[in-house]
């Protein structure tokens, strides 16, 4: 009796060790934890909420997303080894067995911490069902369409976060556009770096069209909650800087354009978002 409970503390000891060696390698706490913290603050606009209930929201954002990136770097395995044999699962420093045991830990977590909710219980029930679908058939979906299919958690963030506060409304489902079309252009010209030459053109008028998809998003929010200064103000910012970005690439690409095209991607909606909770701040501040 006492070699298996030694047996499993020891197993359980290395799989935090290799989850923990995963997290400092493919999701960095300086960037999740503002990234999640963003998203989730901006879709209480404008009054924040319960608190507890929030920071319970917040929780399962992360855990979600650490789970989310553990099972795509599994699936994608095979041609991680080939395309970046020098991270952690590639390599075997990180166990796969491990990141296994770990994504169902984090499952369990998750659906222990929505247990006080039957709705945002079978939302997380049913975002877990689309993932598994979506990772057993990822190998058969073209590889222009993936970005539509792998992104859809950041859309969803703002929904379970307004189902969380049981206060859904027409804001979430907006910023969910928001969101994720801006990631999905994100992904697209993230993608330059690996695709042939004669392809980038084409890509990046792809991700462009969904900058500006977005954008469109961002003014329906900017209009349905009362014209908001610092959100319209970061907002109309990043979108000229996407387009000056955007017709750089577009008349001369090469890697380091596309590297600049691709990284205020994540910063087209992040500093929007920011301003929306300045201004909710503000709000509050002056009722």
């Amino acid at each position: 009796m006492e070699i298996r409970v030694g047996f499993f503390f020891w197993t359980e000891t290395k799989m935090f060790k290799d989850l923990w060696a995963f997290i400092r390698e493919r999701y960095p706490l300086q960037v999740t934890i503002p990234l999640v913290g963003v998203i989730s603050l901006a879709a209480v606009y404008p009054t924040f909420g319960s608190w507890k209930r929030l920071l319970l929201a917040m929780a399962t954002v992360f855990l979600g997303l650490l789970a989310l990136r553990a099972a795509d770097d599994l699936v994608d395995m095979e041609s991680d080894r080939q395309r970046c044999p020098d991270r952690g699962l590639p390599s075997g420093r990180i166990k796969t067995e491990a990141i296994s045991r770990s994504i169902w830990f984090l499952w369990g977590l998750i659906l222990f911490l929505n247990l006080v909710s039957l709705k945002t219980l079978a939302f997380i029930v049913v975002l877990s069902l689309y993932y598994l679908f979506y990772f057993r058939g990822k190998s058969y979906l073209p590889h222009d369409i993936r970005p539509f299919f792998s992104t859809l958690i950041w859309g969803v963030i703002p929904l379970y976060v307004g189902l969380n506060l049981e206060s859904l409304s027409l804001f979430h489902f907006l910023m969910m556009a928001f969101i994720w079309s801006a990631v999905v252009a994100h992904e697209i010209a993230h993608s330059l770096d690996n695709v042939h030459p004669n392809r980038w053109q084409a890509l990046a008028l792809r991700a462009l069209f969904l900058f500006i998809l977005s954008a469109f998003w961002g003014l329906a929010i900017w209009q349905v909650t009362g014209r908001p200064f610092f959100f319209g103000l970061f907002l109309l910012l990043t979108l000229a800087v996407i387009l000056k970005l955007s017709l750089a690439f577009l008349r001369e690409p090469g890697p380091s354009r596309a590297k600049a095209f691709y990284i205020w991607g994540f910063i087209f909606f992040l500093l929007p978002l920011a301003g929306l909770i300045m201004d909710g701040f503000f709000w509050n501040g002056r009722g």
